[in-house]
């Protein structure tokens, strides 16, 4: 339904409990970024994450921004800092997980102000959780990395996306009911980049810092989930990682909304 790609926020219930988090050792994959080795990881609480990723008439009509077109398409290139305000110094304003607060003027900050609601962008393991929907696999649906026709009903990927972003919701949803988690564009999580580091098995929230090796000079880098339309299949999974210094964006960044349920 286009009304909820496009002026509407709609939103899927996402249950406690406990899933697998990771790569399985058995996984065919091509470790370009540090994953995590497959462990159970608890969410105590439930939690609301966007069936769609954030879209460009939704980022219009938040901020009034003119500057993309094709509006069924997932919003692309905004940095991290633009979505929820400017990274200055560690433990200072807006810095995740140390500081909850996001920058009125970002547009988790307009949104916030909006609707009244505790909205922000998922962790890590909020968004894993989510995408997984109960898999423990390479893929939410259970399909084989090999099976190029199956791969390709869920995911835009190089063999099938024809080097190109695509509208949302035109493929297979998760058991969630959750599309695009996987490929078409990479998406922004809360979490710090700090390398193959050990995931807290409650309620993760990420690294305090950037690791040593993932800064761009002085800039830190964030992590991104989901792969995009530029990957091949051996990234396009639900254990993929990459990372980007907050203050760039990329022609296919996008990011999806999450909150806490009352």
């Amino acid at each position: 339904n286009d009304v909820y790609k496009l002026t509407k926020l709609v939103m899927r219930r996402i249950p406690a409990g406990t899933f697998k988090m990771g790569y399985a050792d058995s996984a065919d994959v091509r470790k370009v970024d540090p994953n995590i080795a497959q462990r159970d990881v608890t969410l105590t609480k439930p939690y609301y994450v966007g069936v769609f990723p954030v879209t460009r008439k939704q980022l219009r009509l938040v901020t009034g921004s003119a500057s993309q077109d094709k509006l069924k398409y997932p919003t692309v290139s905004d940095t991290f800092d633009q979505i929820r305000g400017v990274y200055t110094t560690a433990g200072g304003p807006y810095d995740w997980p140390t500081d909850r607060t996001v920058d009125p003027d970002s547009f988790i900050g307009k949104l916030r102000m909006r609707t009244g609601a505790a909205l922000d962008l998922p962790t890590e393991a909020q968004w894993e959780k989510a995408a997984r929907a109960g898999s423990s696999g390479v893929y939410y649906d259970g399909c084989e990395q090999t099976h190029a026709y199956e791969r390709n009903n869920i995911a835009w990927n190089t063999s099938n996306a024809n080097n190109d972003v695509h509208p949302v919701g035109e493929l297979k949803p998760n058991n969630y009911g959750l599309y695009d988690t996987l490929g078409n564009c990479w998406e922004w999580v809360l979490d710090w980049m700090a390398g193959a580091v050990d995931v807290e098995p409650t309620d993760p929230e990420g690294p305090t810092a950037a690791g040593a090796d993932y800064w761009k000079g002085t800039v830190p880098k964030r992590m991104l989930r989901g792969a995009s339309y530029a990957c091949d299949y051996m990234r396009v999974t639900l254990h993929e990682r990459t990372q980007n210094p907050v203050n760039e964006g990329g022609s296919d960044y996008s990011w999806r909304l999450a909150m806490p349920a009352e």
